[in-house]
C-alpha cells in the first residue's frame, strides 16, 4: 500500500514538474492575438462585429424603424426576426425556388410564418407547408375593408398589384428595382381626374415593395 502511494506521488509530481515547465518555456508571439491583457478586439471580432451592425442597421431600416425612435421591446424583437429572415432568403439560390417564396411572400402573416416556410428542407416540403396553411397567391377574395377601397376607386397600404388593377385598372407602365422576382416595383398611371375646373391630366405613381403597395405619390 505504501509503495502504491508513493508511485501516485512520484507521478503528479512528475505532472505538476512538466506543467511548471510547460508554463516558463511557452509563450505566445504578440501578434497572436491571443494575449491575456488584450486592449483591442482581433480583426475577426472587429469584422464580425460591423457585419453585424451592418446587418441590424439593414433590418431597421427594411422594417422603417427611424434611427431616432427608442427602440421598444417589440422593436428589437421584430429587428432580430427580419435579420434570420434576411440571412434565409439569401440561401434562395435557385430561380424556381426564389418564385415560389417570393410569389407567396405577400400572403404570409409576418416574418415568423416566411421564417419557418423557409426553414424547410425542400420545395415540395414548403409548397405542402403553405397549402395546410391556407398561403395563397390567389388573392380575388378581398376582406370587407378592401372590397369598399376598391369601390371607391382608391387604394390603400399593402394592396396587392391585383387588388390596385381592380381598383385603377392596368398601369401604364412598370419599372423594376432589381429582379422582377422580388416584385419590387414603381407603377405609373396617367388619368384624366375631374376637378372643379373640369378634367386634369395627373400623374400617379403606386410603389410595391415585395409585391405590396407600400406608398404612392401624384403629380
Amino acid at each position: 500500500m505504501k509503495t502504491q502511494i508513493v508511485l501516485r506521488l512520484i507521478f503528479f509530481a512528475g505532472l505538476l514538474a512538466g506543467t511548471a515547465c510547460a508554463q516558463v518555456h511557452f509563450r505566445r508571439s504578440d501578434g497572436s492575438g491571443y494575449g491575456e491583457e488584450a486592449s483591442t478586439p482581433s480583426t475577426a471580432q472587429a469584422y464580425y462585429h460591423e457585419k453585424y451592425t451592418e446587418q441590424w442597421n439593414y433590418a431597421r431600416k427594411d422594417l422603417g424603424i427611424p434611427p431616432d425612435h427608442t427602440l421598444t421591446d417589440a422593436d428589437i424583437h421584430a429587428i432580430h426576426t427580419r435579420m434570420v429572415l434576411l440571412r434565409l432568403e439569401k440561401t434562395l439560390r435557385y430561380e424556381r425556388a426564389r418564385k415560389q417564396y417570393y410569389s407567396l411572400k405577400p400572403f404570409f402573416h409576418g416574418d415568423g410564418e416566411r421564417i419557418q416556410f423557409l426553414e424547410l428542407p425542400t420545395q415540395e416540403a414548403r409548397a405542402q407547408w403553405a397549402q395546410q396553411h391556407g398561403i395563397t397567391t390567389d388573392d380575388s377574395k378581398v376582406d370587407p375593408t378592401t372590397a369598399v377601397i376598391i369601390q371607391n376607386n382608391d387604394i390603400a397600404r399593402g394592396m396587392t398589384p391585383s387588388q390596385v388593377k381592380q381598383s385603377w385598372g392596368e398601369p401604364n407602365d412598370i419599372e423594376y428595382a432589381g429582379d422582377p422576382v422580388y416584385e419590387n416595383e414603381r407603377w405609373r398611371y396617367r388619368m384624366q381626374v375631374s376637378t372643379e375646373n373640369g378634367y386634369k391630366r395627373q400623374t400617379r405613381f403606386v410603389y410595391f415593395e415585395s409585391g405590396r403597395v407600400a406608398g404612392w405619390e401624384t403629380n
